[in-house]
């Protein structure tokens, strides 16, 4: 049996009484897809609850851009507003590698730990199973959800939201040099 067969058995055996809850990293391109995992394991009613906990400034966006689904798949999940820390954003330095106007919304988010605490507390005192799933950039989650002192079974899972851009950013490299990508039908929205 492969890992990923491995996986998806540990979270699909066993699902009355548990609880998902899903920690995407506030940035568009990771809230979007963690948004519709979230949505699915929802609609697969396989789960006693999924919620989603991102802070009430990213929520707001994610829900005004929504589309894809009926919009009443969203009263499906239980969506959690942490309280994001004011943070000064600098504009972004086209000379950096690394995006360093990010850095603030990162030092941000280490303040979210006694929100986290009490929600996963909360979400363990009220089911037998808790499976997080959570963005890398949000790894803190994680090892707060594991450091809890509880009778509820918590599972960890990382979900790497891994644009297909990326990997196909290879391809020119890999095969013929007049090989172009001009379109991705359904990745874009016209709005």
């Amino acid at each position: 049996m492969s890992s990923s067969q491995h996986s998806t058995n540990i979270i699909m055996n066993n699902n009355k009484n548990t609880t998902i809850l899903v920690i995407p990293f506030p940035a568009q391109g990771h809230l979007n897809q963690l948004l519709h995992l979230s949505l699915h394991l929802s609609a697969s009613g396989h789960f006693s609850s999924v919620h989603f906990a991102g802070s009430s400034i990213h929520n707001l966006q994610i829900i005004s851009r929504f589309q894809g689904w009926p919009s009443s798949s969203l009263s499906t999940l239980r969506m959690h507003d942490f309280p994001l820390p004011p943070f000064s954003t600098p504009p972004p330095n086209p000379s950096s590698i690394f995006p360093d106007h990010l850095l603030p919304l990162f030092h941000s988010l280490s303040q979210l730990q006694p929100f986290l605490s009490s929600l996963l507390h909360d979400l363990s005192s009220s089911s037998k199973r808790l499976i997080l799933i959570h963005d890398p950039l949000m790894s803190f989650a994680a090892k707060q959800a594991l450091s809890l002192k509880t009778s509820t079974h918590i599972q960890v899972f990382k979900y790497i939201c891994a644009p297909c851009f990326f990997h196909l950013s290879f391809l020119p490299n890999q095969t013929s040099s007049d090989l172009v990508l001009k379109q991705f039908p359904g990745c874009y929205s016209d709005t």
